[in-house]
């Protein structure tokens, strides 16, 4: 996926270390055995665990985290940002099923006004290929309000989000 020249990799690097990487502190995100092989054999350590989840969660991962922080941010950095799970690449999109439907929000963090609404699109698009599965097995049934007050930023309906920003 490729972003905007707005948002070029060494503008995030800014953004991410000015706000202290708080998205990669929310306890690592839930990945398929595709995107979890593809960092293992990148050369990085093995961080991974079966998914808390309840169903049958076959073929996906998690990231062990200490105290809710990714063992692959260092000084606010991404070490496996080339190959970062889909989780991680569309934040701040944030996926959820409601209802049997995928329904998207954009958190308000510090990286959101530097994307474009072509960025944010993207963004939905590629959540939109995972499975819808892995979203469940992330977060379960929590609402967008419960949301809010586990995470540090307001989550915004997509498409008032690209209407607030046209």
């Amino acid at each position: 996926m490729r972003l905007s020249i707005k948002m070029k990799l060494e503008n995030i690097k800014k953004v991410c270390v000015k706000c202290n990487a708080t998205c990669c502190k929310f306890g690592g995100p839930t990945l398929t055995k595709k995107e979890r092989d593809s960092i293992l054999k990148s050369g990085f350590k093995d961080y991974f665990k079966l998914p808390r989840y309840s169903g049958n969660a076959k073929g996906y991962f998690e990231i062990k985290c200490k105290k809710g922080v990714c063992p692959y941010l260092k000084n606010c950095l991404c070490k496996v940002h080339k190959v970062r799970p889909v989780l991680c690449k569309i934040w701040p999109v944030f996926p959820m099923i409601k209802k049997g439907k995928m329904k998207y929000y954009v958190f308000e963090c510090p990286l959101a006004p530097y994307l474009s609404n072509s960025d944010i699109k993207k963004m939905a698009k590629l959540a939109g290929k995972m499975p819808p599965k892995i979203y469940k097995i992330s977060w379960g049934e929590m609402t967008p309000k419960e949301l809010n007050e586990v995470m540090k930023y307001k989550a915004i309906p997509l498409k008032q989000w690209l209407k607030n920003h046209a």
